[in-house]
This record gives structure tokens, sequence and C-alpha cells, in this order.
């Protein structure tokens, strides 16, 4: 299997350090509820702590991948 990069996490968030922070174009964003290759239950935050959701609207993230040498792969960048 290929190892993964993770690109633009900023953290994890700080009651559950499973669930990762990521940047998405100036926006913060957990990572959670991973299934069928991408995160279904993910939330904005207002900031790294994690303390504070922008609103109550559940986000899909999807991981996009971009090849290395040989078969390795990174994610490179999310989408929403």
């Amino acid at each position: 299997m290929a190892e993964v990069e993770i690109a633009k996490i900023v953290g994890n968030l700080w009651c559950n350090e499973a669930i990762e922070i990521v940047d998405i174009d100036g926006r913060l964003f957990t990572l959670y509820g991973w299934r069928g290759g991408k995160w279904l239950q993910c939330w904005e935050i207002k900031d790294k702590s994690g303390l504070e959701a922008v609103d109550q609207t559940e986000h899909v993230i999807i991981p996009v991948y971009s090849k290395t040498k040989g078969d390795e792969e990174k994610i490179t960048d999310y989408q929403l």
C-alpha cells in the first residue's frame, strides 16, 4: 500500500485527538465520520481550539489525491 501524506492538517480537536482539523481555503473544519473515501460528519469551527462551531451544518469533505514517486499517493487538497 502506498504511503499517504496528509496536507493542510493544522491540528487535532482538543477533546478528541483522533479528530483532525484541516484548513480549506482559510476555513477550519474537523474531519470526522470517514466512510467510503470521504468524511461525512464534518463541521466548520471558529478556531483551532474547536470549542465553537460556525453553525450546525454538517459538511462532507472529500480528499483529493496526487501521485508522487512510484505508486505513492498523498492528499494534496480537500473538496467540500
